[in-house]
Parts: C-alpha cells; structure tokens; sequence
C-alpha cells in the first residue's frame, strides 16, 4: 500500500516571472530534473492528479540534478495539463507512471502508544494525509480501522486523533500500519 518513490511539498513559495516553486523532502526514491512528474492532491475529498515537468531543483542553494531519499530542496516545474487549482503544502509527487493504489478495506494498526481507545470515528494523520474513519475492533496491541473516504498511504506511521462532543481533543494514539 505505500508509496515507494514520493516528494512531499512542505513549502510553496511565489516569485514573480518564475515557474511554480516548492520546497520538499524526499521521503524515498529520488527525483530527478527535466523528468516528468505527478503531483498527487485532494479535492472534494477525491484524489486527483496533475503532470508536471521538473525545470530545476535546488539544494542549500546549489543547482542540483535530481534529490535523493532524505534529502530536501526546492523545486521549481511546469504544470502540463489544466487540472490543478492551487499548490498546497499536502501535496506529493510521484513518478508519473504510478498507479495509485487506494486503500477502501479494513487497515490494521499496530499501537505503539495510546492512553485510551474509544470504538467511535478518528481523523487519522498519515504524513501530509488526512484519514477520517472508525474503530471497528481492537485489543491491547492491535486496531482494526476502517477509511470512510477513499485513500491512500503515504507512511506506515500514524497518528490517531478523536475528538469529543464539543470538539475537545480527548484522546491520541501512535502506532505503525501492519497490514
């Protein structure tokens, strides 16, 4: 399920007569200049896609070919079709001949920590990924999720956040996917 060749985009800047920059990591895989890209976005809760070309790419300032596993810099490229609205800091790019494979079954979670479990929905943070769902079983080392709106895995980390009747925040749980 997770993506094996990703960039997050963790800034978006704007300079006037350039082409669109952002800054990013690259979470694994590498990225190369003049290759041709998805860049990977939500809108109304679907997930989308538009081409992108890579023009140049910047290290601590220094013209670089391409940005290899953990490493960050900024990135400037060319949007090839007419899909996309706005950059945003939740998007990623991905080689463009990959198939996203969206997650609609049942995801089991290993719990590394949580100081309470309530079978009840959870907005679940998955790298720049927002996950809403439900509990549907756990026990004291393992839950059993359930996605409520077609998805896709960006890490095996996770962070599981439930919120109460009037919007408190009331329980965390840390955990890594197992399935």
């Amino acid at each position: 399920y997770l993506i094996k060749n990703m960039c997050r985009i963790t800034d978006v800047y704007t300079i006037p007569d350039r082409d669109i920059v952002v800054g990013g990591k690259q979470i694994n895989g590498i990225i190369k200049r003049h290759n041709i890209y998805k860049l990977i976005y939500n809108l109304n809760d679907e997930i989308n896609y538009s081409f992108i070309k890579i023009n140049s790419i910047f290290k601590k300032n220094i013209d670089s070919q391409e940005i290899k596993e953990n490493e960050s810099g900024s990135i400037s490229f060319n949007i090839l079709d007419n899909n996309l609205l706005k950059i945003q800091k939740t998007m990623i790019i991905v080689p463009e001949n990959y198939n996203i494979e969206y997650i609609t079954d049942n995801i089991r979670l290993k719990i590394l920590y949580s100081n309470n479990i309530h079978l009840d929905s959870y907005y679940v943070i998955n790298g720049n990924n927002k996950i809403t769902g439900k509990i549907i079983n756990h026990d004291s080392n393992y839950i059993l999720f359930k996605p409520t709106n077609k998805t896709y895995l960006q890490d095996d980390i996770f962070i599981m956040l439930h919120f109460n009747n009037i919007n408190v925040l009331d329980n965390i749980i840390i955990g890594r996917i197992d399935n």
